[in-house]
This record gives C-alpha cells, structure tokens and sequence, in this order.
C-alpha cells in the first residue's frame, strides 16, 4: 500500500495536506496536476487536494 497526494501549485490547502504528513513522517508520493495531467485521468480526480491510499497495482 502506498499514499499519492495529487496537488498543484500555489493550493494552500494541499501546503497544508502535505505538512501535516511530512510532519507525522508519512511517507508518500507527490503528484502535481499540471505537470502530469495524465493522473487526473487515471484517478478521477476532480479537486485537489486529494489523498489516495492505493495497492501496489494502483488501485
């Protein structure tokens, strides 16, 4: 299992998302929704910040 947090530039909520794990020393794995439009696609996103906990396929 692993934690994805989809985010974006300037999104003060996701500043937040991401401290709040850093600070609890969550380890996870960072996507930017303008960088890699793709992820939007794959995981249905429609707002960000969002938290994903996902299996090893992604799911």
């Amino acid at each position: 299992m692993k934690i994805i947090k989809l985010s974006k530039l300037n999104c003060v909520p996701c500043q937040t998302v991401e401290k709040f794990l850093s600070t609890n020393d969550i380890k996870y794995e960072e996507h930017d929704i303008y960088e890699e439009p793709e992820v939007i696609e794959q995981y249905g996103i429609t707002g960000v910040p969002m938290t994903l906990l996902v299996d090893d396929n992604n799911i």
